[in-house]
């Protein structure tokens, strides 16, 4: 990479009617906003019109609208302007670095990263989101080992094609030193995980975004590909329509691959028991589905192992209700055979 990317006080300048369409999803005006943000009225005047504001007065008002800053922002590379003294994001291949997204995540087995916006130097307009790993601590035999894993990405892409549930991966590759990019195309949205932070999603909404997470996982299956790790931070939902996007495929299983970026495991609800003891087909990703869907349709995080009757209490169509049951039960072979056998127990739910 050709500078450091930092992570800096910013200024960031908000598209006026992007805010405008939020705005009017919530049915707010102007003072609607200014009751929901803890700024003066005039900052926040200034945020809503688009003027050039600090990143962090800005996100007050994307967490008000229940979005993101990024969601928001001006279609241009230059909306964010460093502080006088700090460095630039910096670059990367064709790539500037314009916005970092996400704190300091881990891998399950300690790979550090975090989630980038990025602009292609060359084609105005052309935005890509970056996951960057940190491989700064690897050792150097370990590292090539790593990378080779970490490029499973553009090989799920491929295989899968351009599946509507899928990213368009652009790069996957490192920098020769310290860092290895995965590059997709950008698409405006938030993370399941986001959503279900306001509570749990509407009966409609519920019933096109699990239906659509079945659908890619059966897309999955059916290239011999294992999600395994999928969780609600996995799943987005574009702004345009709400349809379902699966991220950060370079943690999946490719059945007859060699081994994936993860191999130890933190405790995690949405895990099939199995995968801790890493034995895992398609029926762990069965089990996922189920703790998403409860967790999407409550607003609950589900427990590690359920109890049979954890969806009795959730407002569901019976079928889809004897279904998810099913698909939690600890031992594999008591579970559904595959995505197939859900889509058609849930093919009336409307």
């Amino acid at each position: 990479m050709d500078g450091p990317i930092r992570r800096r006080r910013g200024y960031v300048k908000l598209d006026a009617a992007k805010v405008r369409r939020r705005m009017h999803e919530f049915g707010w005006d102007d003072n609607d906003v200014v009751d929901h943000i803890s700024l003066d009225d005039r900052t926040t005047r200034r945020i809503i019109a688009g003027e050039q504001v600090q990143k962090a007065k800005a996100a007050k008002l994307a967490e008000a609208l229940k979005t993101t800053v990024a969601a928001l922002l001006v279609e241009q590379a230059t909306n964010v302007h460093a502080d006088q003294d700090s460095e630039h994001f910096g670059t990367f291949g064709e790539w500037n670095i314009v916005d970092v997204l996400s704190d300091h995540c881990k891998t399950s087995n300690g790979l550090e990263y975090e989630i980038c916006r990025l602009e292609r130097r060359l084609v105005p307009g052309s935005f890509g989101r970056g996951k960057h790993y940190n491989l700064r601590y690897l050792r150097t035999e370990d590292r090539a080992v790593i990378e080779n894993r970490l490029a499973r990405h553009p090989t799920v892409c491929d295989r899968l094609g351009r599946h509507p549930s899928f990213p368009e991966n652009k790069a996957a590759e490192g920098d020769g030193r310290d860092s290895f990019w995965v590059i997709d195309r950008w698409e405006d949205g938030r993370t399941l995980a986001e959503m279900i932070a306001s509570g749990p999603l509407n009966k409609t909404v519920l019933c096109k975004t699990i239906r659509e997470i079945a659908e890619a996982l059966h897309a999955l299956h059916e290239h011999k590909i294992i999600r395994r790790e999928l969780t609600p931070a996995f799943i987005m939902l574009r702004d345009a329509d709400l349809s379902v996007l699966l991220t950060d495929l370079e943690l999946a299983k490719i059945l007859e691959g060699s081994r994936t970026v993860s191999t130890e495991w933190k405790e995690n609800p949405f895990l099939a028991p199995e995968v801790f003891r890493d034995k895992c087909d398609e029926r762990s990703d069965v089990f996922s589905w189920a703790q998403i869907l409860y967790y999407a349709a409550t607003g609950k995080k589900p427990d590690k192992l359920p109890e049979p009757t954890a969806f009795l209490a959730v407002e569901l169509p019976t079928a889809v209700k004897e279904i998810a049951r099913r698909c939690v039960a600890p031992m594999p072979d008591s579970r559904p055979g595959s995505m197939k056998d859900v889509l058609k127990a849930i093919r009336d739910w409307k």
